[in-house]
């Protein structure tokens, strides 16, 4: 499918397949400005390296889908503190839908036009 939205020509893609209506993950990136060295994935996250093509420099992203539940969202972070150490990492960029709620404003009011 992503061939009929971009030219084949200048993208690669990682990707890890949703289950049901939940999660799904997509890493694209431009392969004239990164070369993918490795990768890991799992039902929750991709971890990609690459190489920017222009000064050689390794850069990592690590895409998160946070499960909904409490306790799989729980072995999934203890799992993800392991990959650093693993894997070296340097310089990235960690990415995802996390699905947590950091502070829990009560009594929202928008009011447009007034």
């Amino acid at each position: 499918m992503l061939n009929n939205i971009w030219d084949e020509e200048w993208h690669e893609w990682l990707e890890s397949k949703a289950v049901g209506l939940s999660g799904g993950l997509l890493c694209l990136w431009d392969k004239k400005l990164f070369q993918l060295s490795s990768s890991q994935s799992s039902r929750n996250w991709i971890w990609c390296s690459m190489v920017n093509i222009a000064d050689q420099k390794p850069f990592h992203v690590l895409n998160i889908y946070g499960p909904q539940d409490l306790d799989q969202r729980k072995k999934l972070w203890k799992d993800l503190t392991d990959i650093p150490n693993k894997i070296g990492l340097e310089e990235g960029c960690l990415i995802g839908d996390f699905n947590c709620i950091r502070v829990i404003l009560r009594d929202q009011t928008v009011v447009i036009g007034e």
